[in-house]
């Protein structure tokens, strides 16, 4: 019984220390076909918004044999490329290959803060999996609206590039 109590226990307390240890999440974690289910095209306040991805590796005399972890730029912008009228943000990737996901926390590019009047909404994640270039893989992120509320927005059938 007693045995039982601590595994409880750490069930609900490993979670809080240990918050980016994915094995360790629970209810707030998404599947890969909730993932894969995200559309292509959101309305965001009226506007459709696309996503566009750009993946790489960099295996440049700098980088070591076996080349850098995975890197990530996704742009968020409206489907007919108009400025955005709208503020959101964006704060979470998740990039699938087979059945594998990498989940990160998105990070701001520069001065690119979400704000109404962009062309598009710039952010990076960097620190992934060592995936082979002219891999195909599904991305992705999650949207939060000028309401707090989110959604998921995806781009299949991307390519991780390499940088030489």
């Amino acid at each position: 019984m007693k045995l039982i109590r601590v595994a409880t226990l750490l069930f609900y307390i490993l979670p809080a220390l240990f918050p980016n240890c994915a094995s360790l999440k629970k209810s707030s974690a998404l599947t890969i076909e909730q993932l894969q289910a995200a559309p292509d095209t959101v309305d965001i306040a009226g506007q459709k918004m696309v996503l566009q991805t750009y993946l790489w590796r960099d295996f440049m005399p700098n980088s070591p044999p076996d080349g850098k972890p995975l890197k990530a730029s996704v742009f968020i912008l409206p489907a007919d490329g108009s400025a955005i009228r709208t503020n959101f943000d964006a704060n979470k990737i998740w990039v699938i290959f087979r059945q594998q996901v990498w989940s990160a926390d998105l990070q701001g590019v520069g001065n690119n803060l979400p704000a109404a009047g962009l062309c598009r909404l710039e952010k990076t994640a960097d620190g992934g999996p060592k995936w082979q270039p002219g891999s195909r893989v599904t991305v992705v992120v999650r949207l939060v609206k000028k309401d707090g509320k989110t959604v998921l927005l995806k781009a299949g059938n991307q390519m991780i590039k390499r940088t030489d």
